[in-house]
């Protein structure tokens, strides 16, 4: 199935839609920047929020990925295919910032999202 028909199909059956990422990242966003708890979504070096992120620059390929993360199905290889991709990008580009920018923070999500799978749980 591709992208496209899956996403048709998650907005038919009212699952998660590219528009409700694109809603959630958003929301990440202004949150970090509001609590400063996400260095990426500011300039770098300074505490100044970084007005380029643009979550309507997010592609299918940032929505699939971030829904591997989301259920925890997200593995080192498919993260690192993806961020390879993502970070051969110009992150000054303004038609691709923002992708740099989203990469890096679904890095520091895949990571926890891995380690949670692949580490036995600790017994009580």
């Amino acid at each position: 199935m591709t992208m496209e028909q899956e996403l048709k199909q998650y907005e038919s059956e009212g699952k998660y839609s590219m528009d409700q990422f694109r809603d959630e990242i958003a929301e990440l966003a202004a949150r970090a920047v509001k609590e400063h708890s996400d260095g990426n979504f500011f300039i770098q070096g300074t505490h100044e929020p970084n007005s380029h992120f643009d979550v309507s620059q997010l592609t299918e390929e940032d929505w699939d990925i971030w829904k591997k993360i989301k259920e925890g199905t997200i593995t080192i290889e498919e993260f690192r295919s993806y961020a390879d991709g993502v970070l051969s990008l110009d992150e000054h580009d303004g038609a691709t910032e923002s992708r740099v920018i989203f990469s890096k923070v679904a890095s520091n999500r895949a990571t926890v999202a891995i380690v949670r799978r692949v580490l036995p749980k600790k017994e009580k």
